[in-house]
């Protein structure tokens, strides 16, 4: 939707944010979702660069050690 939780908040006549954002969790998880698809974006693809990804690790025996 693109609307900041304050504003729905007020909207719908809540009186803290926190009532809205407890009352409508599965639009949050939507937003996260978004915010990570943004990120990824603007930062480039991230799929293999999390911790313990294989693609990470040089395979055995070719280290370039002295």
């Amino acid at each position: 939707m693109g609307v900041h939780p304050k504003i729905v908040s007020e909207l719908l006549g809540h009186t803290q944010v926190g009532i809205t954002l407890d009352l409508y969790p599965h639009v949050t998880a939507t937003m996260q979702r978004d915010a990570v698809e943004a990120f990824e974006e603007l930062l480039g693809s991230t799929k293999g660069s999390q911790p313990g990804s294989d693609e990470d690790e040089e395979p055995q025996g070719t280290s370039q050690r002295p």
